[in-house]
């Protein structure tokens, strides 16, 4: 599981780093890459922090954030354009919906099911959805996809 994250984290940073190299007189693209390199690198350092809370034992900070928010930074980080692939993203949050959470944990399951469901479409392509809305005192988040599996 611990590979599996460090993995996911990598994978980006490093295909940041080698678009930046690739296209290194297009001083905007690779601005923009490097951005993308730093964000991956901050987001690694929070998951680090996170794994070593948790096997000390210790409790993480929640912090109440927009969900919204959470989920255009886990697209952000990820390296590969979906539409590239076919793959349709539609997001139904509410632009005022917060949650009160450990950020990077639900980054974290956000990115690991953008993931899964990106394999599951690459062949035919599909469409990934994101919904969220509050039901009582609690925040439904709905993830679905029209891969196989």
């Amino acid at each position: 599981m611990i590979a599996h994250e460090i993995n996911n984290i990598l994978t980006p940073f490093g295909a940041y780093a080698d678009l930046a190299l690739k296209h290194f007189d297009d001083q905007a693209l690779v601005r923009k890459a490097l951005e993308k390199a730093v964000l991956n690198c901050q987001r690694a350092t929070k998951v680090m922090g996170s794994m070593l809370a948790l096997a000390n034992g210790d409790t993480q900070q929640k912090q109440t954030v927009r969900l919204g928010g959470l989920i255009d930074d886990v697209f952000t980080c990820l390296c590969r354009d979906f539409s590239k692939d076919r793959i349709q993203l539609v997001i139904d949050v509410p632009e005022d919906l917060e949650v009160h959470v450990v950020s990077v944990q639900i980054q974290q399951v956000l990115m690991n099911l953008s993931l899964n469901a990106r394999e599951a479409m690459l062949t035919s392509g599909g469409t990934l959805s994101f919904r969220a809305y509050r039901d009582l005192d609690n925040t439904i988040i709905e993830v679905a996809d029209t891969g196989t599996g």
